[in-house]
């Protein structure tokens, strides 16, 4: 900051901002950034189990909400960790502490850039929309491997309906805004949602 030329600005910096935390607590930020992330999206908890007990036992039951709200609250998050992440001095980080520095932050500030594009993320789309992702996840992700497991995926399958409905109302939105993906991607999609209704057997999704 220039203002730091000025000795009283500079004097009222140090007392208002602590200094930097030591290199070994960023350790503890990583592990504590990434719960946090983690928490926040149950897919991602689900299928990498990342917790254990109540906690992951929890998240298994849900399926990551499919809503604008969710996005800039995950694209906030991601700014709050670019800020956090630059209060440490790297200098006196370890090579594989720099590496991961270096990695989280490019990581977070990809997912922060999304905001100005956020409206040409379509929701329903043949490549990574919910229509694929959501069956995606529980055919391939969500662990089934006790009794239990199947009444996590059986209470995460009856969250499915509320999913698509979030992703059509947002898909509705950016229609209403004339944001509308381009002709060949409908078609895909169309044709995979309707092979995911009447799979016929050796049917092929494209």
């Amino acid at each position: 900051m220039a203002n730091q030329r000025i000795a009283a600005i500079a004097a009222i910096f140090i007392c208002v901002f602590p200094a930097l935390p030591a290199a070994a607590d960023v350790d503890d930020f990583f592990r504590d950034f990434t719960a946090d992330w983690v928490r926040h999206d149950p897919n991602l908890a689900t299928g990498s189990r990342y917790f254990t007990g109540q906690e992951e036992d929890q998240l298994e039951r849900q399926l990551t909400p499919q809503t604008l709200a969710w996005k800039r609250d995950r694209i906030e998050r991601a700014r709050r960790g670019l800020v956090e992440l630059r209060k440490f001095d790297r200098t006196h980080m370890s090579e594989t502490q720099r590496i991961s520095a270096d990695l989280m932050q490019w990581q977070l500030d990809m997912v922060a850039r999304e905001e100005l594009h956020l409206d040409y993320s379509f929701p329903l789309q043949q490549m990574n929309g919910a229509n694929v992702n959501l069956v995606e996840m529980l055919t391939v992700r969500h662990p089934l491997v006790t009794e239990h497991d199947a009444e996590n995926y059986v209470a995460a399958l009856g969250q499915v309906s509320a999913r698509l409905d979030e992703a059509t109302a947002e898909a509705r939105r950016l229609a209403g805004k004339n944001i509308i993906p381009p002709r060949f991607i409908l078609r895909a999609t169309i044709k995979q949602m309707q092979g995911f209704v009447d799979p016929s057997p050796g049917q092929i999704l494209s």
